[in-house]
Protein backbone atom coordinates (compact mmCIF):
# COMPACT_ATOMS: atom_id res chain seq x y z
CA UNK A 1 0.00 0.00 0.00
CA UNK A 2 1.00 3.72 -0.82
CA UNK A 3 -0.23 6.52 1.74
CA UNK A 4 -1.34 8.63 -0.91
CA UNK A 5 -2.72 11.74 1.22
CA UNK A 6 -4.79 12.82 3.80
CA UNK A 7 -7.74 15.67 3.64
CA UNK A 8 -10.37 17.10 6.09
CA UNK A 9 -13.59 16.04 4.62
CA UNK A 10 -17.04 18.45 4.43
CA UNK A 11 -17.98 16.67 8.12
CA UNK A 12 -14.92 17.99 9.84
CA UNK A 13 -13.31 14.34 9.84
CA UNK A 14 -9.73 13.44 8.49
CA UNK A 15 -9.93 11.10 5.56
CA UNK A 16 -6.70 9.00 5.14
CA UNK A 17 -6.30 7.86 1.69
CA UNK A 18 -4.20 4.65 0.54
CA UNK A 19 -3.88 2.78 -2.88
CA UNK A 20 -2.49 -0.38 -3.65
CA UNK A 21 0.42 -0.12 -5.99
CA UNK A 22 -0.45 -3.48 -7.57
CA UNK A 23 -3.52 -2.19 -9.02
CA UNK A 24 -2.99 -0.45 -12.10
CA UNK A 25 -5.77 2.32 -13.39
CA UNK A 26 -7.21 2.05 -16.77
CA UNK A 27 -4.70 3.18 -19.82
CA UNK A 28 -7.33 5.14 -21.11
CA UNK A 29 -10.96 6.70 -21.48
CA UNK A 30 -11.30 3.83 -24.42
CA UNK A 31 -10.35 0.85 -22.74
CA UNK A 32 -12.56 2.31 -19.43
CA UNK A 33 -15.56 2.40 -21.78
CA UNK A 34 -14.93 -1.45 -23.33
CA UNK A 35 -14.39 -2.54 -19.81
CA UNK A 36 -17.54 -0.99 -18.86
CA UNK A 37 -19.66 -2.14 -22.11
CA UNK A 38 -18.52 -6.44 -21.42
CA UNK A 39 -19.39 -5.81 -17.56
CA UNK A 40 -16.13 -5.73 -16.41
CA UNK A 41 -15.55 -3.52 -13.05
CA UNK A 42 -12.05 -1.46 -12.57
CA UNK A 43 -10.66 -1.53 -9.41
CA UNK A 44 -9.01 1.75 -8.27
CA UNK A 45 -7.43 -0.32 -5.54
CA UNK A 46 -7.75 2.69 -3.41
CA UNK A 47 -8.90 2.88 0.23
CA UNK A 48 -10.01 5.48 2.64
CA UNK A 49 -9.82 5.62 5.89
CA UNK A 50 -12.16 7.85 8.07
CA UNK A 51 -10.81 8.88 11.91
CA UNK A 52 -14.64 10.41 13.35
CA UNK A 53 -13.89 13.82 15.85
CA UNK A 54 -13.70 12.55 19.46
CA UNK A 55 -17.37 14.00 21.02
CA UNK A 56 -17.75 14.91 24.57
CA UNK A 57 -21.12 12.60 24.71
CA UNK A 58 -22.75 9.88 23.73
CA UNK A 59 -26.87 9.23 22.85
CA UNK A 60 -27.10 12.47 24.78
CA UNK A 61 -25.26 11.74 27.74
CA UNK A 62 -22.15 12.89 28.83
CA UNK A 63 -18.99 10.77 28.65
CA UNK A 64 -16.26 10.11 30.86
CA UNK A 65 -13.75 12.52 30.91
CA UNK A 66 -10.85 9.12 30.63
CA UNK A 67 -12.70 7.79 27.86
CA UNK A 68 -12.59 11.16 25.68
CA UNK A 69 -8.40 11.33 26.57
CA UNK A 70 -8.54 8.01 25.61
CA UNK A 71 -10.17 8.16 21.99
CA UNK A 72 -7.63 11.66 21.61
CA UNK A 73 -5.01 9.58 22.92
CA UNK A 74 -5.67 6.77 20.16
CA UNK A 75 -6.19 9.56 17.17
CA UNK A 76 -2.60 10.43 18.25
CA UNK A 77 -0.95 7.25 18.32
CA UNK A 78 -2.65 5.94 14.79
CA UNK A 79 -1.42 9.04 12.93
CA UNK A 80 2.04 8.88 15.03
CA UNK A 81 2.47 5.14 13.51
CA UNK A 82 1.47 6.12 10.38
CA UNK A 83 4.47 8.88 10.25
CA UNK A 84 6.63 6.46 11.97
CA UNK A 85 6.70 4.33 8.75
CA UNK A 86 8.82 6.96 7.39
CA UNK A 87 10.59 9.42 9.96
CA UNK A 88 12.20 9.55 13.13
CA UNK A 89 9.96 9.85 15.86
CA UNK A 90 10.72 13.88 16.90
CA UNK A 91 9.54 14.11 13.56
CA UNK A 92 6.54 12.34 14.09
CA UNK A 93 5.26 13.38 17.11
CA UNK A 94 2.38 15.98 16.90
CA UNK A 95 1.62 18.62 19.20
CA UNK A 96 -2.40 18.03 20.43
CA UNK A 97 -2.28 21.54 22.68
CA UNK A 98 -1.35 24.16 20.90
CA UNK A 99 -2.86 26.97 21.51
CA UNK A 100 -4.44 25.93 24.47
CA UNK A 101 -3.79 27.05 28.08
CA UNK A 102 -2.53 23.99 29.80
CA UNK A 103 -0.63 25.96 32.50
CA UNK A 104 -3.52 25.21 35.71
CA UNK A 105 -3.50 21.17 34.95
CA UNK A 106 -7.48 20.95 37.13
CA UNK A 107 -9.18 23.61 34.82
CA UNK A 108 -7.33 21.39 31.41
CA UNK A 109 -8.77 18.18 32.86
CA UNK A 110 -12.61 20.18 33.35
CA UNK A 111 -12.16 21.35 30.04
CA UNK A 112 -12.24 18.18 28.40
CA UNK A 113 -15.72 17.57 28.91
CA UNK A 114 -15.95 20.88 26.75
CA UNK A 115 -16.42 20.30 22.65
CA UNK A 116 -14.64 23.25 21.55
CA UNK A 117 -11.26 22.05 23.32
CA UNK A 118 -11.66 18.50 22.50
CA UNK A 119 -12.82 20.07 18.72
CA UNK A 120 -9.60 22.22 19.51
CA UNK A 121 -7.18 18.81 20.06
CA UNK A 122 -8.73 17.09 17.20
CA UNK A 123 -7.80 19.76 14.80
CA UNK A 124 -4.28 20.11 15.95
CA UNK A 125 -3.53 16.57 15.46
CA UNK A 126 -5.02 16.65 12.54
CA UNK A 127 -3.45 19.10 10.36
CA UNK A 128 -0.06 18.75 12.00
CA UNK A 129 -0.70 15.59 9.73
CA UNK A 130 -2.03 16.21 6.98
CA UNK A 131 1.25 19.06 6.91
CA UNK A 132 3.60 16.48 7.78
CA UNK A 133 2.97 13.78 5.26
CA UNK A 134 2.66 16.71 2.56
CA UNK A 135 6.76 17.59 3.53
CA UNK A 136 7.43 13.74 3.01
CA UNK A 137 5.65 12.99 -0.54
CA UNK A 138 8.32 11.83 -2.14
CA UNK A 139 8.78 8.94 0.35
CA UNK A 140 5.27 8.58 0.02
CA UNK A 141 5.39 8.11 -3.52
CA UNK A 142 7.76 5.02 -3.75
CA UNK A 143 7.57 3.32 -0.02
CA UNK A 144 5.08 0.49 0.26
CA UNK A 145 3.70 -0.97 3.27
CA UNK A 146 1.49 -3.91 4.62
CA UNK A 147 -2.07 -2.17 5.91
CA UNK A 148 -4.14 -3.99 8.54
CA UNK A 149 -7.64 -2.84 9.26
CA UNK A 150 -10.19 -3.81 11.47
CA UNK A 151 -14.12 -4.66 11.23
CA UNK A 152 -15.04 -0.91 13.10
CA UNK A 153 -18.38 -2.77 14.68
CA UNK A 154 -20.66 -5.44 14.42
CA UNK A 155 -23.05 -3.62 12.31
CA UNK A 156 -20.27 -1.56 10.35
CA UNK A 157 -18.33 -3.33 8.09
CA UNK A 158 -16.02 -1.07 7.11
CA UNK A 159 -12.58 -0.70 7.87
CA UNK A 160 -10.68 1.09 10.63
CA UNK A 161 -7.54 1.67 12.06
CA UNK A 162 -6.57 -0.54 15.09
CA UNK A 163 -7.06 1.84 18.59
CA UNK A 164 -5.10 0.00 21.32
CA UNK A 165 -1.17 -1.03 21.74
CA UNK A 166 -0.01 -0.58 18.45
CA UNK A 167 3.27 -0.77 19.44
CA UNK A 168 3.52 -4.23 19.82
CA UNK A 169 0.31 -5.03 17.35
CA UNK A 170 1.24 -2.49 14.21
CA UNK A 171 -0.94 -1.82 11.73
CA UNK A 172 1.50 -0.58 9.46
CA UNK A 173 4.48 -1.92 8.34
CA UNK A 174 7.19 -1.19 6.12
CA UNK A 175 7.27 -4.02 3.15
CA UNK A 176 11.14 -4.18 3.61
CA UNK A 177 10.52 -6.25 6.94
CA UNK A 178 10.56 -9.79 5.00
CA UNK A 179 7.04 -11.26 5.38
CA UNK A 180 7.97 -14.31 7.66
CA UNK A 181 9.34 -11.67 10.28
CA UNK A 182 5.91 -9.40 9.49
CA UNK A 183 4.43 -8.00 12.81
CA UNK A 184 1.36 -7.07 10.65
CA UNK A 185 -0.95 -9.57 11.83
CA UNK A 186 -4.52 -10.13 13.90
CA UNK A 187 -4.89 -10.90 17.23
CA UNK A 188 -6.37 -14.13 18.39
CA UNK A 189 -8.86 -11.93 20.50
CA UNK A 190 -9.28 -9.86 17.26
CA UNK A 191 -9.96 -13.24 15.38
CA UNK A 192 -12.62 -14.09 18.15
CA UNK A 193 -14.35 -11.51 17.46
CA UNK A 194 -14.79 -11.46 13.82
CA UNK A 195 -12.71 -8.61 13.51
CA UNK A 196 -10.95 -9.56 10.52
CA UNK A 197 -14.41 -9.94 8.78
CA UNK A 198 -15.56 -7.41 5.99
CA UNK A 199 -18.55 -8.99 4.84
CA UNK A 200 -21.43 -6.68 5.43
CA UNK A 201 -24.69 -7.32 7.71
CA UNK A 202 -28.25 -7.15 7.26
CA UNK A 203 -29.72 -4.45 9.95
CA UNK A 204 -32.37 -7.09 11.18
CA UNK A 205 -29.69 -8.93 11.82
CA UNK A 206 -27.63 -6.85 13.80
CA UNK A 207 -30.81 -5.84 16.00
CA UNK A 208 -31.31 -9.66 16.75
CA UNK A 209 -27.40 -9.97 17.60
CA UNK A 210 -27.92 -7.59 20.36
CA UNK A 211 -29.40 -7.51 23.47
CA UNK A 212 -31.09 -4.56 24.15
CA UNK A 213 -28.77 -1.78 25.16
CA UNK A 214 -26.11 -3.29 24.05
CA UNK A 215 -22.46 -2.30 22.15
CA UNK A 216 -21.03 -4.05 19.30
CA UNK A 217 -18.12 -6.32 20.04
CA UNK A 218 -15.75 -3.87 18.26
CA UNK A 219 -16.81 -0.85 20.80
CA UNK A 220 -14.65 -2.48 23.35
CA UNK A 221 -11.81 -1.28 21.76
CA UNK A 222 -12.99 0.86 19.26
CA UNK A 223 -15.04 3.36 21.36
CA UNK A 224 -18.36 4.35 21.24
CA UNK A 225 -18.90 7.40 18.71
Amino acid sequence: MLLTGATINDKGSLVVSFKDKSVQAPISAEDDLLNSTAGVKASSGETNIIIWPVQVESNGQPREAKDIANDLRAVRDQLEHLLLGYVTSDRAALKPYEGLDTTNGADFAASLSKQPVIDKIYKNLTTQFIAKIAEIKDLREVQTFRLLLLRRSVANHYGAFRKNFITDNPFWESEQIPAEASKVKFTTWELNKKLNDGTPVAKATVADALPTGAVSAANDILGIR
